[in-house]
């Protein structure tokens, strides 16, 4: 089979079910270490014991579950060996997909892998559309939707704090806490249905006994989503912008920063007229470190537009690095844009200190309410001191309180609009009407989280999640 229908195979979508047996490469395809092509389905075992002779004779179908062993992998059409390789059988339900699992590790290398490939195809197996090992483990039960995306979420982390909260999620955190709040909403179904039943034995106050747990509830929810927009900084990036009046040495300290010449620096006001981006990390945090124009009144309308985008970042920004100079005095734009940002976010840096002063810390202090940091991009002073500050300010928005989950886009929607029904019973509650009006909102809310789990979750939704995996996971 040519390597182009090789390649068109292992990147179809949609052309198997759970009964059939499927194999991807589940390695980057070129040249590595080791190539390894993953195989699950009734048929694995049999499949491999067809390709792959081991070293003492024995049969694929009697290997130890787990275990290495070591043989070639040889074409039954032509008996011709093609690679030393090892092999490991995981069989169910104890794998990854709750399937037969074979692993083939190969010598890295394009053309053995796909050549190795290609007989597996050709042995039975259907080539795996993105996503479908994972898929399967879900469809399996083995595990849940959010464990689903989380692993996902592992393979696409680009800094250490999104990976251990991924792994967090992997782990059944985030899966228990659903469960948890499903139970809640169930117990208080079952209440008002047994008020209904035996009025006489139920104990009186319900309303209040509701309230209390529903409030509860609403501020585990309300947590929940505030946690998930930390996590989607972790795995996105935080922004910083470096913000200031024009030449007060904005774009001489994101070069500092990152230590390199990125941005032409030159002494003439308003050579920034765009925001320039570079993503780094501090002490695991990934930080989109951002230069913008001077902010000032202009008519100059390219540079007008650069003010205008800065403005844009300025809000959407988690840090300001709020930049002063410290050669002249403080001036009505330096105090207008001070004023204009939220304190919580500032932090404010007097630059160009090896040079004469002509402003005072204090200047700056009785703006600000606080104490800015002492910077010189000549001298190299006070960079670690400025980087060290971020990292405190990261930290501070990713404490966890106590209540660390993780959500996605797509879990945060679901828990928003189950936290609107929890407050709909609440209100309804507190307005008099009676349970069964909050038990209305109750099986909503119950309908809406079981779809975060994946237990009431529409095919559609289903495939889009998988669609977006990579071969062979």
């Amino acid at each position: 089979m040519p390597e182009d229908d090789i390649k068109n195979l292992t990147a179809s979508e949609g052309n198997n079910t759970l009964g059939d047996t499927i194999a991807a490469l589940a390695t980057p395809p070129g040249t590595g270490a080791i190539g390894i092509i993953k195989i699950s389905g009734e048929e694995a075992v049999s499949i491999v014991s067809r390709l792959f002779h081991s070293k003492k004779g024995r049969p694929a179908g009697s290997f130890q579950n787990f275990r290495l062993y070591l043989g070639t992998i040889i074409d039954p059409q032509t008996q011709k060996p093609l690679d030393e390789a090892m092999a490991v059988v995981m069989r169910s339900p104890h794998s990854y997909t709750g399937e037969d699992v074979v692993e083939i590790q190969l010598h890295g290398g394009y053309f053995v892998a796909r050549r190795v490939l290609e007989l597996v195809l050709r042995e039975g197996a259907l080539p795996a559309p993105p996503g479908e090992f994972t898929r399967r483990a879900f469809l399996n039960g083995r595990i849940d939707l959010t464990q689903a995306e989380a692993v996902a979420e592992i393979v696409s982390a680009r800094s250490e704090k999104a990976l251990e909260q991924a792994f967090r999620t992997l782990s059944g955190e985030l899966g228990n806490q659903i469960r948890n709040w499903e139970k809640t909403l169930v117990h208080l179904q079952a209440t008002i249905q047994a008020d209904n039943d035996f009025p006489d034995i139920i104990e009186d106050d319900l309303e209040t006994l509701f309230l209390n747990t529903l409030s509860e509830m609403k501020n585990e929810l309300e947590k929940a989503i505030a946690h998930g927009e930390k996590y989607r900084r972790l795995r996105d990036g935080f922004a910083v912008v470096i913000a200031g009046t024009p030449n007060v040495g904005k774009s001489s300290l994101f070069n500092a920063i990152i230590g390199t010449d990125r941005v032409i620096v030159t002494p003439y006001a308003g050579t920034t007229r765009d925001a320039i981006e570079e993503t780094l990390m501090l002490e695991g945090y990934p930080v989109r470190l951002i230069d913008t124009a001077g902010v000032r009144p202009v008519d100059e309308p390219i540079e007008r537009l650069g003010v205008a985008t800065t403005q844009r970042y300025l809000e959407e920004a988690d840090i300001v690095i709020l930049l002063f100079d410290a050669t002249r005095p403080l001036q009505e734009d330096d105090i207008s844009l001070a004023h204009k940002l939220s304190a919580k976010k500032i932090i404010p840096v007097l630059n160009k200190v090896d040079l004469p002063y002509n402003i005072s810390k204090q200047d700056i202090s009785q703006h600000l309410s606080l104490d800015p940091i002492e910077t010189s991009i000549l001298q190299k002073q006070g960079i670690d001191v400025l980087l060290q500050s971020i990292v405190t300010k990261l930290q501070e928005k990713n404490s966890s309180d106590g209540f660390s989950l993780s959500l996605n886009e797509r879990q945060s929607a679901i828990v928003y609009r189950t936290l609107c029904r929890v407050k709909d019973s609440i209100q309804s509650l507190e307005e008099g009407y009676p349970l069964d009006c909050a038990s209305t909102y109750l099986t909503e809310a119950l309908s809406t989280l079981r779809s975060l789990s994946g237990n009431e979750v529409e095919e559609a939704v289903i495939e889009s999640l998988f669609r977006n995996f990579c071969t062979g996971k």
